[in-house]
This record gives structure tokens, C-alpha cells and sequence, in this order.
């Protein structure tokens, strides 16, 4: 038995594993919004489609082209089907992990046995209650994970619609909670994992690696992509010892929604854990640089916002060398996610460009 998931044909002349920006199925145009790495070298990249407001997963493949799952189905996601059922698919990685809305909140679909771990994280996530609104878990099995859904919109999109007055107010209000709520700490025995600087120094040489493995706008060296992850690794690596707090580990615009009556809110939570506090800062500042890099946000908005990350490390006593290495960490790790995403991979090969052509000291901002 062929071990390849059923695809729907398409209508795709590539015969390399290369990421297009469309193709086309069932008689519509998809975008390639983005993809993942694949399993093992010269493997499947996972693809998302949208078009329109449907969400399709698909496969890229050497001497294949672009393969599109059928609507709503994974192989690797049994529950996914009978969950889009009763809702609507907002997002897919396949093989992975699938997110649909349903009418009274979200439903996570994952491998099967893989939702213990996403409850356990987010169980932990009720730590930032005390800030900010974190989905209550309402339900699920060995396949599904069920929320309730969250009051707002996230800052990804309020960045580019908002009225100033109203952005100002989100941001001064996320600079006071985030640092209130890391003025506690968990509860005793409460089993939170560890996230050092050294594992972060992996994840770095690991996306080094995936950012050299797909082809993209230009051509990147794999050897300098490594030498650059080694060197920002080195550097956190290097930090002075600071005792861990909980963090979400990939704060950023996506992950953080506003309401003007309910205020702020955080979403997936599955990667908490104890990690240094200038990871969450810095990842967040590195976001916000590449949403005006993006143009999705003005300069003057990335300015407020990196003002207001810049309050909450005072507050939590993280000083600049140590922000600015964590931020820099983040924006390579960035920068190599975003070769894996057609829209954005000449701003991606760019940034790599200045990552690695540069000492650390004098990289531009």
C-alpha cells in the first residue's frame, strides 16, 4: 500500500519541491500562503492554500508539483473531517495540526494521543489569567481539542485598522499587564518545562538548516546561515544567568487579541514553559520590526509598539544587551520561516542577507 495521502488533482507544471505562489484546483485559484519544512530531506514540504475564505492543505514534492488534499480530509488527522463538519477550516498544517471554527468557539485538531500535551500547555496558560483572558477548554478526545472563543481581534490586523487613539491605549495596556503578571510565579508544583538559551540556540541551527533545504528568491549559503545561528546562539548562550518566568514562547501580533471593553487576550498557548524573560519581549520587538518591514503596519505604529516592549523590560529589569540578543535570535528564526512563504520570501532572503553578510554588532536594524 502506498504510504503517499490521496491528493486531488491539479493543474501544476513544477516537477521541483519549490513553494509557487498559486495553483489552481477544483476549478479555483489557491494561494501558497505558506509551508513547513519537510520530514526528511528531498520529503513533502506541507502546504496551506487559501482562496478566498476556504483553507486547503496540500504537498509539494520533487518530480511532483503542488498535490491539494481533498477538501476538509488529512490523513494524518483523523477528526479533522467530522470537525469541519460542524464548522469552518481556518487554518492547516498537514500532517500537523488543523484549526477550525465552530459556532460557539475553536476546535484544535491534532494527531491522535497528541492532545494531552496541548491541554497540559494550556493548563499552564491559565498562569497569565491574572493579565490577560486565556480560552477556557471546553472539551475534546484523543483527537480534537475544543475552546471557548476570546472577545477582539488580534494586533496583526488592528495594526493596519485601528484609529491611533485606540492602538496607543492596546499598547499601554499590554506594557503594564505583561510584566504584573510575571511579578508572580506558578504555582508550587505545578510541572512547567524549562526552555533555555541553549535550546533555543538549536531551534536557530535547526531553521539554518530548513532555510538552506527550500528554494527561494535568491540564492542563500548554508554555511553562513549556520555560522550565523552558532553566533547568536553563542551570544544568548553567553547571557548572564536570570531566573526563568513563564512565557508563551511565540508572542507575537497573531497571538495577542484586543477588545476595547474585554482588553487583552492571549491565544496558543501550547509552547509555555520557564524561559528567560527577554524571550517573549524580544520575539514580540523582532515580529513588530518585520510587520513595518512588511508594510502591514506604519513606521509610527511599529514605533509605539516597540516603545511599549521597551516600558515592560524595565519594569521586568531586562536590559538592553539582553532584549537586543533575544530580539535578534527572533528575527533570524523569522527571516528563515518566512523563506517557506512565497508572499514574503524576497523580504525573508533579504533580511538573511543582512543577518549574515554583517558582524552582530553592526547588523542594521
Amino acid at each position: 500500500m502506498s504510504d503517499h495521502p490521496p491528493y486531488v488533482a491539479v493543474r501544476h507544471g513544477a516537477d521541483r519541491a519549490t513553494l509557487p505562489h498559486r495553483v489552481e484546483a477544483d476549478g479555483a485559484v489557491w494561494q501558497a500562503v505558506r509551508a513547513w519544512p519537510a520530514k526528511r530531506p528531498g520529503g513533502r514540504l506541507p502546504v496551506e492554500l487559501r482562496s478566498g475564505g476556504r483553507v486547503r492543505g496540500a504537498y509539494a514534492a520533487a518530480g511532483e508539483g503542488v498535490r491539494v488534499l481533498p477538501a476538509g480530509e488529512d490523513p494524518a488527522l483523523p477528526g479533522l473531517a467530522a470537525t469541519v463538519a460542524r464548522g469552518t477550516l481556518v487554518s492547516h498544517r498537514p500532517g500537523r495540526r488543523a484549526v477550525v471554527r465552530t459556532d460557539d468557539g475553536y476546535a484544535k485538531v491534532v494527531r491522535p494521543g497528541r492532545t494531552g500535551g496541548v491541554v497540559d500547555a494550556h493548563r499552564r496558560g491559565a498562569f497569565f489569567r491574572t493579565g490577560f483572558g486565556v480560552a477556557g477548554i471546553r472539551g475534546g478526545d484523543e483527537h480534537v481539542v475544543t475552546y471557548a472563543a476570546l472577545p477582539g481581534r488580534d494586533l496583526a490586523s488592528l495594526g493596519a485598522t485601528c484609529a491611533d487613539a485606540e492602538w496607543r491605549t492596546l499598547w499601554a495596556a499590554w506594557a503594564e499587564a505583561w510584566p504584573a503578571v510575571l511579578a508572580r510565579r506558578p504555582a508550587d508544583g505545578e510541572d512547567w518545562p524549562r526552555h533555555t538559551a541553549e535550546d533555543e540556540g538549536q531551534i536557530l541551527r535547526t531553521w539554518a538548516r530548513h532555510a538552506a533545504a527550500v528554494e527561494g528568491d535568491r540564492d542563500v549559503d548554508g554555511r553562513a546561515l549556520a555560522t550565523a545561528a552558532d553566533r547568536i546562539g553563542e551570544t544568548l548562550a553567553a547571557l548572564p544567568a536570570r531566573a526563568a518566568v513563564p512565557a508563551h514562547r511565540d508572542l507575537h501580533d497573531q497571538q495577542i487579541l484586543w477588545h476595547p471593553e474585554h482588553g487583552l487576550s492571549l491565544i496558543d498557548l501550547d509552547t509555555t514553559a520557564l524561559a528567560d524573560p527577554a524571550l517573549d519581549l524580544g520575539n514580540l520587538a523582532a515580529h513588530v520590526d518585520f510587520a513595518v518591514r512588511q508594510e502591514r503596519w506604519p513606521a509610527p505604529r511599529g514605533a509605539i509598539a516597540l516603545a511599549a516592549i521597551s516600558r515592560a523590560a524595565d519594569a521586568l529589569h531586562v536590559d538592553s544587551a539582553r532584549l537586543e540578543a533575544w530580539r535578534l535570535a527572533a528575527r533570524f528564526r523569522i527571516a528563515c520561516v518566512h523563506r517557506y512563504r512565497p508572499r514574503w520570501r524576497a523580504l525573508a532572503d533579504a533580511e538573511l542577507a543582512l543577518l549574515t553578510d554583517f558582524p552582530q554588532e553592526r547588523i542594521p536594524a
